[in-house]
């Protein structure tokens, strides 16, 4: 087991390598897309604004961790804060570049906006004031399913000589990889030295992946998503292949949960 000051050095030094990371991003503008055909314009633009709106959510399941720990201990809090900040960022480098290259910019709010991020997200932050454990696992969830579809945009991204979305993409997945070592230091400094998770914290988190999943699911029979599942066709990525890969994900957290291997 690591020791407290051993998992509050790694989240200083992770802290560190997000200044750096934050101060790339300006660099990077508008892509040329003259030649390239209306109906792939608009499935980027369409695409890159849901995944603002993930960033953008990810961030409020990311700040009452920061209050839960604002008085317990400082290294995991600043980390915390800037791991919210980091994907606060996300939502505006994306919006921004999608309004510069594309002309777009997302007026209507979405299903699942509505009844997942503005209802359910407000009364899951007010349970986890006192019981954080599902937040960091929900959080963790995100970022593995991040990781995976970062690395499979970006492929296409690059065909689409899109380069500085590209540029843009390959910094955000490492700032992703950041963020799941991170939740996991965060997640074993919790259980090892404050409260061990217990049977409640266990259904509160299971309850909250599943809603996870259902926000990230491109199964065929998510009428929610139809406009999601929509822009992977049209741009070449495999919706199908993406919801095996979120099963898994889920079905590994779950099991690693029950035998407590996360610790």
């Amino acid at each position: 087991m690591e020791s407290v000051s051993t998992i509050s050095e790694k989240l200083v030094k992770l802290n560190s390598l997000a200044q750096d990371s934050n101060d790339l991003y300006d660099q990077w503008g508008r892509d040329s897309v003259a030649s390239m055909e209306l109906n792939r314009k608009m499935a980027w633009a369409q695409l890159l604004s849901s995944i603002a709106s993930s960033e953008a959510t990810e961030e409020l399941l990311i700040r009452p961790l920061a209050d839960f720990f604002k008085d317990k201990d400082r290294e995991v809090y600043e980390y915390i804060v800037q791991h919210a900040c980091d994907e606060e960022i996300h939502a505006q480098i994306f919006e921004k570049y999608v309004k510069k290259t594309f002309l777009y910019s997302r007026k209507d709010r979405s299903l699942t906006d509505k009844l997942i991020y503005d209802r359910l997200f407000k009364k899951v932050s007010a349970f986890s004031k006192n019981r954080p454990i599902p937040l960091m696992l929900a959080i963790l969830f995100y970022e593995m399913c991040s990781d995976y579809f970062y690395k499979h945009l970006l492929k296409v991204a690059k065909k689409d000589k899109l380069n500085n979305l590209a540029h843009i993409i390959a910094q955000i997945d490492q700032d992703e990889n950041r963020h799941r070592a991170g939740i996991k230091f965060v997640f074993k400094y919790y259980v090892n030295e404050i409260r061990p998770m217990d049977r409640i914290d266990k259904l509160a988190t299971y309850f909250l992946l599943r809603v996870i999943w259902l926000d990230v699911n491109t199964g065929s029979y998510a009428f929610y998503n139809k406009e999601v599942v929509e822009n992977f066709k049209t741009l070449g990525l495999d919706s199908g292949e993406f919801y095996d890969f979120v099963n898994k994900s889920y079905k590994k957290i779950v099991t690693d949960i029950k035998s407590g291997s996360l610790h």
